[in-house]
């Protein structure tokens, strides 16, 4: 049997495309078949310290939505699989797919329209892998959120051609400087 997504803190996200507001909320979740009708927040719902403002010419640009789906379809892709009796994990942990979704939500705040579009996959521990690339350019980038706060830290690596780069534990603004990079 599948567990169950816990979410223990949520905040609440605002996308705006082409003037019609959708908001991730818990009856969003619940509707969407991502948690449990029965599911309740934990804590308190969070607001943060700051509020933050997208200004947009355009909401053309529906990459964020895109990418953000994709992670949850890691969640969804658990019922249909048949698990074999080797040791790989198929289905995202808890603690992977609450941080990445936090991460995505983060990183969508400071970079706005000029989020790139990006894939999730599972690692062969529950861990997340989101991954961002500019086939053009020869560049991509790769976040691994851990499957726990055990063991692994989160990490980034960052390929240009022939060069490449590994950074354990790497900051907010950090993973935003190396996807502004990909485009340029």
């Amino acid at each position: 049997m599948p567990s169950q997504l816990q979410i223990p803190q949520l905040s609440i996200l605002v996308l705006a495309r082409n003037h019609n507001p959708s908001i991730l909320t818990p009856d969003f979740l619940k509707i969407n078949q991502i948690v449990d009708d029965n599911w309740q927040v934990g804590s308190p719902i969070l607001t943060p310290e700051q509020i933050y403002q997208v200004v947009s010419s355009s909401f053309d640009n529906n990459n964020f939505q895109t990418t953000f789906k994709r992670l949850l379809e890691l969640k969804e892709e658990e019922d249909e699989l048949e698990f074999p009796d080797d040791e790989e994990i198929y289905t995202p942990t808890e603690f992977a797919l609450s941080g990445s979704i936090d991460l995505l939500i983060e990183l969508y705040f400071l970079l706005g329209e000029n989020f790139p579009l990006g894939y999730a996959s599972v690692d062969s521990r529950g861990g997340v892998n989101l991954v961002w690339k500019n086939r053009l350019m020869d560049k991509e980038i790769r976040f691994n959120y851990p499957a726990s706060p055990d063991g692994y830290s989160p990490s980034i690596y960052s390929r240009e051609g022939d060069d490449s780069s590994l950074k354990l534990n790497p900051s907010i603004g950090e993973i935003a400087d190396q996807l502004k990079g990909l485009m340029g």
